[in-house]
């Protein structure tokens, strides 16, 4: 059957239509130029005239079909061969130079059709002529002629099928070959951007591992934390908590990808996802969040998350917190980029432990290790820096100084271990009463100190009387029999620039020193703020 074997032309239909408009102008041009009967001439001219029509109608079909029905070549062989038997019987017969076209048409479905296909277009040639020639000859058949333009048939069908099945052949091998270059190329292409993004990727991580270990600060950590999962996965939305051991929560660190606003600043719940990666110590991976009862742990609005994916943040076994990476539409992650996400986080645990180490040493060496405030020589390079700032903008700063009343008759009474209770206690009530900016520190035995930015002698004054008020209604155990006692605190207040107007901290100390010798020497469990009237007269 037909194969559309383009081997020598683009378009069958040229050839088809050239050949068939070169033989009718042909056989129009001879005719004419011949001396045939009135009779043969108008037979001619009719029978070119239908096979001008019949092949027009054709190709106007032909036009309209898919090339699925191009074998209607094939069943166009019959009338071809038709038209060759009439016209070769109107101009001679078998002496008929007409003759040539059975060859014609021999050569070109032999060349275009498979080897059968082209043996049977010869057959049927071979079929068409001897007819032909016998019924010109009215039942006789001129053998030798006859014989030899069937055998030529044959020569001309058999070689040129034999040449066309050949050349098919070679093309098929050309195309197999093409279409494997093609399939390579398209591999090597392939292979080509998969490197690519692979050099990329790995440019990437190294970036990200040259800048972790450029910095031992939590927050540029937990930034580049952030970064990475967003440059490796594309995260909308990527978080980092990390886990304060102490109160057993997670707090948020790091976000990229939405508002603060729309996460939970800590978590603490059991039941949440973030639990979930801490307890199973694996990455949990959750790409439809629809049907889960328990909550996020993260988000505000569990609805608006579809896919959730949270890996848990450690080394050696210690937890340091979870990095998270939320979408808004479902998102399946491959294992390829859990595999990468999981590379990044091991990474990204050393430098974070690094850096939480570091922070940690740091706050000991500032933090008095029994009440966990700033120790003295925090205090005082505090004040430094923030009275130069109060005097540099002209803005008010103060400090209390604080004294627990009769403390050495409490140690000497319930012993130290119960004097260090009360006065880590006592500093729990300090620090909780201040702010985020004020600085509250141990100044030395049973003396506390705090430094209040921002902060004027009359509100300073309304703080410590709060703080004194809230300490002598606590209760502190006595003995082991479960006395308890109440204790109180002398407090000494002074500011800038009510109570000195130059840049120095010495004087500023000074200054509430001798406010709390004031309320001690007046009856202690007082606040008393500087007032150089009242200092002179005492002294």
């Amino acid at each position: 059957m037909y194969k559309n074997k383009k081997l020598v032309f683009d378009q069958i239909d040229i050839v088809y239509f050239l050949i068939r408009t070169a033989g009718i102008i042909g056989t129009l041009i001879w005719t004419i130029g011949s001396n045939v009967s009135t009779q043969t001439f108008y037979s001619i001219f009719s029978l070119m005239f239908i096979f001008f029509l019949y092949s027009i109608i054709f190709y106007l079909i032909n036009f309209r079909l898919s090339d699925q029905f191009k074998t209607l070549y094939l069943y166009l062989l019959i009338p071809d061969l038709i038209v060759v038997t009439l016209l070769t019987n109107l101009t001679g017969g078998h002496q008929s130079y007409f003759f040539i076209a059975y060859y014609l048409l021999v050569i070109l479905h032999s060349f275009y059709y498979s080897f059968p296909v082209g043996l049977g277009v010869t057959a049927l040639a071979v079929l068409f002529d001897f007819t032909n020639s016998y019924v010109y000859f009215t039942g006789g058949y001129y053998w030798g002629n006859g014989i030899a333009r069937i055998g030529f048939l044959w020569i001309f069908g058999i070689s040129t099928t034999l040449f066309s099945e050949h050349e098919s052949q070679k093309k098929r091998e050309a195309e197999d070959l093409n279409w494997q270059l093609i399939h390579h190329k398209e591999e090597l292409e392939k292979s080509n951007a998969e490197l690519n993004n692979r050099l990329a990727e790995i440019f990437f991580i190294h970036e990200l591992s040259k800048a972790f270990s450029s910095t031992i600060d939590s927050n540029e950590v937990s930034g580049l934390i952030v970064d990475g999962a967003n440059g490796i996965l594309g995260a909308e939305i990527s978080c980092v908590y990390i886990l304060n051991p102490t109160k057993n929560e997670f707090y948020l660190k790091s976000i990229q990808g939405t508002k603060k606003e729309n996460l939970r600043p800590n978590t603490e719940r059991n039941e949440a996802i973030i639990w979930e990666a801490v307890n199973l110590n694996q990455v949990i991976n959750r790409s439809d969040l629809a049907g889960f009862e328990y909550v996020t742990g993260i988000f505000k609005n569990d609805k608006e998350i579809k896919s959730l994916i949270v890996v848990p943040l450690g080394i050696k076994g210690n937890m340091l917190g979870v990095l998270g990476i939320a979408s808004t539409t479902k998102r399946v992650f491959s294992e390829d980029e859990i595999d990468r996400l999981v590379n990044i986080s091991n990474m990204a645990s050393l430098a974070l432990h690094n850096a939480l180490l570091h922070e940690e040493i740091e706050r000991l060496s500032i933090t008095d290790r029994l009440t966990d405030l700033y120790n003295h020589g925090y205090f005082q390079q505090r004040l430094k820096e923030e009275l130069e700032r109060a005097v540099r903008f002209k803005h008010p700063l103060s400090i209390l100084l604080m004294d627990i009343d009769y403390f050495k008759k409490f140690n000497d009474t319930f012993g130290h271990p119960k004097g260090d209770q009360v006065l880590k206690r006592i500093a729990a009530i300090l620090k909780g009463n201040m702010r985020d900016v004020d600085i509250a520190a141990r100044y030395g035995g049973e003396e506390f100190v705090a430094v209040l930015p921002e902060t004027d002698k009359d509100g300073i004054l309304v703080l410590a009387e709060r703080i004194r008020r809230k300490i002598e209604e606590e209760e502190f155990e006595g003995n082991k029999d479960g006395l308890m006692v109440s204790k109180t605190v002398s407090i000494g207040v002074a500011g800038y620039p009510e109570d000195i107007t130059i840049n120095d901290p010495a004087q500023l100390i000074e200054k509430a020193d001798q406010a709390l010798y004031q309320a001690k020497n007046t009856g202690r469990n007082k606040v008393i703020g500087f007032d150089k009237a009242v200092v002179n007269i005492n002294s």
